[in-house]
């Protein structure tokens, strides 16, 4: 960034030079920017994108609650208005929170089994359009 005449003073009375800054932003722990808009990734639990769930997602300010809608995918994005970071005319860009399909790490025997159930179940197959 260019600040003309902001820097030090000239020889024998001439223009003040220019002041020249470095801006670097160091990475946020939760967000990514793009222009005035935020990113984060947002972890749901399987059942959560399965079947619905309201889930509190951080921003710059105070928590909010969004709700996931049933059926969503590992991916999807969901856009939170005014929540981003603020542009000079006192408006805001927006948090965009990008859906992340979590496994637990570690299942329970009561998960495996519920999860087995709902392979033998399910008649869903996600690589249907490979035949």
């Amino acid at each position: 960034m260019l600040l003309r005449g902001k820097g030090g003073k000239g020889f024998n009375g001439g223009l003040s030079g220019n002041l020249y800054l470095n801006i670097t932003f160091k990475p946020h722990a939760l967000f990514r920017a793009v222009n005035h808009d935020l990113l984060i990734d947002l972890p749901n639990t399987p059942w959560e994108a399965a079947l619905g769930a309201t889930i509190i997602v951080p921003t710059l300010e105070n928590p909010v609650n969004l709700k996931i809608p049933a059926g969503s995918k590992s991916g999807q994005k969901m856009r939170i208005t005014k929540r981003g970071l603020p542009k000079q005319n006192a408006e805001h860009g927006d948090l965009i929170a990008q859906i992340q399909i979590v496994l637990p790490p570690n299942l329970n025997d009561r998960e495996k089994e519920l999860f087995f159930e709902l392979a033998n179940t399910s008649t869903f197959n996600p690589r249907e359009h490979f035949s």
